[in-house]
């Protein structure tokens, strides 16, 4: 059946009527690679000339007589090289690693069967850029296409032209294409993924950095002064803001999109000062945080030791006059709208919510996606990004790195060169690997009893090894007081039920 249909499994057997769906599919993880040398200098020069010559595509020319090639494939290159000249508007030599030579070159060939003529513009990269992106060619700056261009191929590709057909790739790629309006997909990113471009990420209002690998918004700096002892940093930018971190502005900006009409959630532009003017809430105050449930401290502390947190990993989002007036005053009508404020932040994976009223009268909520102060972890109960470092020698002896979350130590000993390889996992919509998440309809709501069964039919049936996330069923579906609203499990509850099959 479909998915409104009536539950026709054993969940019925207990008066299940929503039909659950499990969602599988895993958020990917970014990877960056940054070349660090020590020594005298000139090493990383000339080992990514050797690496020009030897496997590096370009755009124009011919692949360099000295490469042992297939005459087919060779054929296939320089074919290629001479569509990248034509189709790809560059100021100076570029050096493309062949996965992204092949990708850019189908990006301009169905540019082209849609009937934009408007060469894809390229861009050097700009000042401060980080050199993880670039230094090994595995990503490029392009111009953002202008307004037109992108209406032009929205509109095209709804009914793709015959022409096409003398190209099969293009053609099969225009056939399963799913255009989205400029206005939901503003950098034409249905297209550049479909060609094989895995990361589409804004820099700049009209500079996009394209990979073949799923880097999005990572870079690794070196921070350290150039001595023996390396000291490096990997961040997960946002689209468009480098120094902000994606997760925490994906969730933000949603949760405060999703609250439109119900309640003006507005981001403070000035953190500190909203820290500054904390005061003591009252009993009422505490008595509506506790119900939602939110940490009930005096806060009067909280810039002291916010301020010791990196400003890029928590946001703190102002309550309208009304909400933050009923909240203020213990109105029971505040605990829904607060729970509903939690729910959309905790649903985009902030993993800490801290209240914190103000002097003014106001209630802000700072919202992290790594533990708070007085908060500790009472969101999302993953963490929302992690870091895997390793180094790879290039030149010289091997090299060891001591990661601590998103920063690095590594020790080179003499004139070495090596590769720094980062995998970022940045949670978003999807699960983890080995992971599968159960959700039901918005609105639909379970019985204690009801719960109970579900969570033992998972416990007997998920697949071995893998993780079954109930999180959202927890959070958004257990009816405890029988009104038919759902009621959020309290932490200390959440992993507690009745186990049906004791064991022998």
């Amino acid at each position: 059946g479909g998915p409104a249909d009536v539950n026709a499994g054993l969940p019925a057997a207990v008066g299940v009527r929503d039909r659950f769906r499990v969602v599988e599919a895993d958020d990917p993880f970014a990877v960056g690679v940054l070349l660090v040398e020590t020594g005298e200098g000139g090493l990383m020069r000339r080992w990514l000339q050797g690496a020009a010559a030897v496997h590096l595509a370009g755009v124009g020319g011919t692949e360099p007589a000295a490469r042992f090639l297939p005459d087919e494939l060779r054929r296939e290159r320089n074919a290629m090289r001479r569509r990248l000249r034509e189709r790809f508007a560059t100021d100076g030599p570029v050096t493309l690693a062949p996965p992204l030579a092949r990708a850019l070159d189908l990006l301009t060939r169905c540019r082209a069967a849609l009937g934009v003529e408007e060469p894809l513009q390229h861009l050097a990269p700009a000042a401060g850029a980080p050199p993880s992106r670039y230094q090994l060619s595995l990503g490029i700056d392009v111009r953002l296409p202008t307004v037109a261009v992108l209406d032009q191929l929205v509109e095209a590709a709804q009914s793709p032209p015959r022409s096409a057909g003398r190209d099969p790739e293009v053609a099969a790629i225009l056939a399963d294409l799913a255009p989205v309006a400029r206005a939901a997909d503003p950098t034409g990113a249905w297209l550049l993924r479909a060609c094989g471009l895995r990361t589409v990420h804004p820099v700049a209002p009209t500079r996009l950095y394209l990979s073949h690998l799923p880097t999005g918004g990572l870079r690794i700096d070196r921070v350290d002064d150039g001595g023996r002892q390396i000291r490096l940093r990997a961040q997960v930018g946002a689209p468009g803001d480098e120094q902000s971190h994606a997760a925490l502005e994906r969730a933000v900006s949603g949760a405060v999109a999703a609250l439109a009409g119900e309640v003006a959630l507005r981001r403070s532009e000035d953190p500190a000062a909203v820290w500054a003017a904390a005061r003591t809430p009252t009993a009422a105050t505490n008595e509506v945080l506790r119900a939602v449930p939110l940490p009930v401290a005096d806060t009067t502390t909280v810039a002291a030791r916010l301020g010791r947190i990196a400003p890029a990993l928590h946001a703190t989002l102002t309550l309208d006059e009304a909400t933050s007036a009923d909240v203020v005053a213990g109105r029971v009508r505040a605990i829904a709208m607060l729970r509903r404020i939690v729910d959309e932040l905790v649903e985009r994976r902030i993993v800490s919510i801290l209240p914190v009223v103000t002097t003014d009268g106001r209630v802000h909520l700072v919202a992290g996606v790594v533990g708070l102060p007085w908060a500790g972890i009472n969101g999302h109960e993953h963490r929302v990004a992690g870091f895997r470092w390793s180094v790879v020698p290039l030149v010289g002896v091997a090299a060891t790195i001591t990661p601590t979350g998103s920063e690095a130590e590594m020790s080179g000993n003499g004139h070495g060169l090596w590769a720094v390889v980062v995998h970022a996992a940045v949670r978003g919509e999807l699960t983890d690997p080995y992971e599968m998440r159960v959700e039901l309809p918005t609105g639909a709501t379970l019985r204690p009893d009801q719960y109970e069964f579900v969570l033992n039919l998972l416990d007997h049936a998920h697949p071995a090894g893998v993780e079954v996330n109930t999180f959202r069923l927890r959070r958004r579906h257990v009816d405890l007081s029988g009104n038919g609203e759902p009621d959020p499990l309290d932490p200390t509850l959440a992993r507690s039920y009745r186990p049906f099959r004791r064991p022998r």
